[in-house]
């Protein structure tokens, strides 16, 4: 068998018949590689996408400010430190998650099972995450084709307000937050966004329940709901919100 033919037998066998996968993965000492390129893969195009996102939110901030405040140039370079350091703090992202479910796993299955390897497990938790970097990938021509015809209305008396701090302690934050409104392609691209990340997490499940099982020296059933049971209460807390408002805004 070639090395093409290798390979193309493994990818088949980890989507397919991922509980193989996984048993061979458990049989063998853990490497790392593989679950940190997907991770670092993941984290970068997070990075571009979060950079789109807050580049086109603070954008209308800058310019609002600059019209009124003295200190815009102050306010445009702090939007600007703002936008580059949410942006580069998303690639630590992926990481985490690798860490607290491999971790979260491990511990879980230590309730009903004596067995099993923290290593693997986090190995595990990292291959599993091979639906979330398709979901990274995925996001930014997703943004790219909503972002043109999105936009941020701001009332000229928000910046007003914002200048009298006496003004500003009196009014009511949803008040303020009445002043900025977004228009229906921003919530259709919130929600769509939203919907692609729940269904990345779910199909993250396929590959995760398969890993517990076989990282974690537990049962098929043991192994479902030590996966499903934190990450639909994640989803719920997380995601419900924007579904359940269905994108609109205010």
């Amino acid at each position: 068998m070639t090395d093409r033919e290798s390979l193309i037998s493994r990818v088949r066998t980890f989507l397919l018949e991922p509980d193989i996968f996984f048993r061979q993965l458990a049989d063998k000492p853990a490497r790392y590689r593989g679950p940190l390129l997907i991770a670092l893969i993941s984290g970068l195009c997070s990075v571009v996408s979060t950079w789109l996102v807050m580049s086109w939110m603070t954008s209308p901030f800058v310019e609002g400010y600059a019209g009124t405040a003295p200190e815009a140039g102050f306010l445009s370079s702090l939007f600007g430190f703002i936008t580059l350091l949410a942006s580069a703090s998303a690639v630590f992202t992926p990481f985490v998650i690798i860490i607290v479910a491999g971790l979260g796993f491990y511990i879980l299955a230590g309730f009903v099972s004596k067995g099993g390897s923290l290593s693997h497990a986090l190995t595990a938790a990292g291959w599993g995450m091979v639906p979330l970097a398709i979901y990274e990938v995925m996001r930014i021509p997703l943004l790219l084709a909503y972002l043109p015809s999105m936009s941020i209305t701001i009332s000229p008396e928000f910046f007003t307000i914002l200048k009298n701090s006496s003004s500003t302690a009196s009014l009511d934050k949803e008040a303020m937050a009445h002043m900025i409104t977004y228009n229906q392609v921003f919530y259709s691209y919130t929600m769509t966004d939203a919907c692609l990340h729940v269904l990345a997490f779910l199909c993250c499940a396929w590959f995760w329940i398969p890993a517990v099982r076989n990282t974690c020296a537990v049962g098929h059933r043991q192994a479902v709901m030590i996966v499903l049971v934190p990450l639909l209460l994640y989803l719920a807390l997380s995601f419900c919100p924007t579904l359940i408002s269905g994108g609109h805004g205010r």
